[in-house]
């Protein structure tokens, strides 16, 4: 009898284990981080964050192959009683950071690292992301920008004075 409720409790365990470990997310699903180029000299990153997961936000580094960062903009986090470090800063919703760069002519590689947990109080070993990132052309001038952007919109604007005239036109033809 003892033996028959042995194997029991070891299914029962074995049982929520499995089902404890099938609730947590792989943790390049549970944190996903993509970056692009919005100026120059700037790039974005957004991390997205499971629902019931958060990183840390002093576990947040990045830096660049090809490139040389600035100081991330970080927006401010919520605080948090953690088990392990304590008092901290966390993420647990998504977010974006911003990152100066300079030097970067040509694609280069950005690299972010970061660390997460669930709120279940399982935690994850720091994670490490590398993306290629191609800066978009420099804008020409300003003298040169005005002279093509005046050049550009001429066909639509004497698109739309030969559509007001035409229009004249007809009311002119049928109420005289």
């Amino acid at each position: 009898m003892t033996r028959l409720l042995l194997l029991v409790v070891l299914l029962l365990v074995s049982f929520w284990s499995r089902a404890a470990d099938e609730e947590l997310l792989e943790p390049e699903k549970a944190f996903k981080f993509s970056a692009r180029m919005v100026k120059p000299d700037l790039i974005e990153g957004q991390f997205r964050v499971a629902k019931g997961y958060y990183l840390y936000k002093k576990k947040m580094k990045f830096s660049a192959q090809g490139a040389k960062l600035g100081k991330a903009s970080l927006p401010a986090g919520k605080m948090k009683k953690d088990e392990v470090y304590g008092r901290v800063e966390v993420y647990p919703q998504d977010t974006r950071v911003r990152i100066p760069v300079s030097g970067a002519n040509k694609s280069f590689t950005l690299k972010a690292v970061f660390q997460g947990c669930a709120e279940l109080g399982v935690c994850y070993p720091p994670q490490e992301t590398a993306i290629k990132l191609t800066p978009p052309e420099k804008k020409k001038d300003a003298k040169t920008d005005k002279t093509d952007k005046a050049e550009s919109d001429r066909p639509a604007k004497e698109t739309a004075m030969q559509q007001y005239v035409d229009f004249v036109g007809q009311l002119k033809a049928k109420y005289g």
